[in-house]
């Protein structure tokens, strides 16, 4: 846990393991186009990313839960995506899909390649 976004974190070659989950829905596409290359930077070659894919496409109509007890509202923005959009987005950065991913929601990848370029390291 970092107080700031990974991005401002600048973390690089720290991590063998990202994850994420219950969040990339939450991000809307701007935000998560700028998660990719910081993940890449923060993980090592050869890491690992899972992520909770976010929905396909958003729900017909509102959820409402009653939690006994207590009352309480809360709104979630979401930005569905497709795997194969997600799978693409995150090859641009150097992502490939680990094969026998065993749960449909869960997108595992590694990372193989990364942009070198210098002006990613300033």
């Amino acid at each position: 846990m970092h107080p700031q976004t990974l991005e401002e974190a600048e973390l690089r070659d720290v991590a063998d393991v990202a994850i994420c989950h219950n969040t990339i829905a939450c991000l809307a596409p701007a935000e998560r186009r700028a998660l990719w290359p910081a993940l890449a930077q923060a993980l090592v070659p050869g890491g690992s990313l899972l992520l909770q894919l976010p929905p396909a496409h958003l729900p017909d109509d509102e959820t409402e839960r009653d939690f006994p007890l207590r009352e309480h509202t809360e709104t979630f923005w979401m930005w569905p995506a497709s795997r194969a959009a997600m799978i693409s987005d995150l090859a641009e950065h150097g992502f490939a899909l680990l094969p026998g991913g065993a749960d449909p929601a869960v997108l595992a990848m590694t990372l193989t390649l990364r942009d070198s370029s210098p002006e990613q390291y300033e």
